[in-house]
């Protein structure tokens, strides 16, 4: 999560437009970009690409040598004013990356009938499934070329889970 690595899985592995990623001040970071549905997730009207704000902090987690929790926000669907999805990345001392997530709805804004809430968990679980499985498959593959003998300085820079700064 240091360096270039996270940008340049936004951009390369999940197509992300206009990333821009704050440095880490006090283990918090801001991350911006516009984000495409999954191939299998449609809803009419929906545009393809959703401009999201992702708030990202290191929080300590036992047998976790990383832990990340992020509150992402986002722009131009339905319900946005009204959504956050938080997701906690724990990468854990066994080498195994846990992701898990949840949809939150602020009903003081927004209220919302709960079968959209349930339709807009569920569209969000599927975007989900498919965004978190490439970038833990991508996360895995820096790994490993990392772990080869002649890898480049860079790869195993951002293989590293070392703590942001």
């Amino acid at each position: 999560w240091t360096g270039d690595f996270y940008p340049r899985l936004l951009e390369e592995k999940l197509a992300n437009e206009g990333v821009d990623v704050s440095a880490w001040k006090g283990g918090a970071r801001v991350v911006r970009t516009k984000h495409p549905l999954a191939t299998n997730v449609s809803l009419p009207g929906l545009s393809f690409c959703i401009p999201t704000l992702k708030n990202q902090r290191v929080v300590e987690a036992p047998g976790c040598r990383l832990a990340i929790f992020e509150a992402s926000c986002f722009e131009k669907i339905p319900y946005a004013a009204a959504l956050t999805v938080e997701t906690t990345w724990l990468f854990g001392d066994d080498d195994v990356c846990r992701v898990y997530y949840r949809c939150v709805f602020d009903a003081e804004v927004l209220s919302i009938p709960f079968w959209i809430q349930r339709l807009c968990v569920s569209q969000t679980k599927e975007e989900l499934k498919t965004t978190y499985q490439i970038w833990i498959d991508a996360a895995a593959e820096a790994r490993r070329a990392a772990a080869e003998p002649g890898t480049p300085q860079q790869w195993v820079d951002a293989a590293a889970a070392a703590r942001p700064e």
